[in-house]
């Protein structure tokens, strides 16, 4: 974080996953689950859809498309746009330092999309 206070923009006492991946949601049917709960926290409910748009840019949706899937979710219409802007940037940081770190096959796409993301949002 640039300010200390730029946390103030994540809380919240929602139930958050925090961990979305395609390993960690299950379709069952015309529903899907989440599964692995390691990651839960609480927040801003805007947070989850998210981190979600961040695997679907990582999966060749634009970042407008991400953004135009995550605002489906009723809690993205609550995002407060420097909210957004503050979780873009960390995200960035976030996944370049794992992708500095890893050498698994699904980081660099996740560090590619945080970088669109936050060039997006900076625009």
């Amino acid at each position: 974080m640039d300010d200390p206070a730029d946390l103030s923009w994540f809380a919240g006492n929602h139930l958050l996953h925090t961990e979305w991946n395609p390993h960690n949601i299950l379709i069952i049917g015309h529903h899907a689950r989440l599964v692995d709960w390691g990651w839960a926290s609480t927040g801003a409910a805007w947070i989850d859809p998210a981190l979600w748009l961040l695997w679907l840019i990582a999966h060749g949706h634009t970042c407008q498309q991400a953004e135009q899937a995550a605002a489906a979710h009723p809690a993205w219409q609550q995002a407060p746009n420097e909210g957004l802007n503050t979780l873009a940037r960390a995200q960035r940081r976030l996944w370049d330092s794992i992708a500095a770190q890893s050498s698994d096959n699904w980081a660099k796409p996740m560090q590619e999309a945080a970088v669109s993301w936050e060039e997006y949002r900076r625009h």
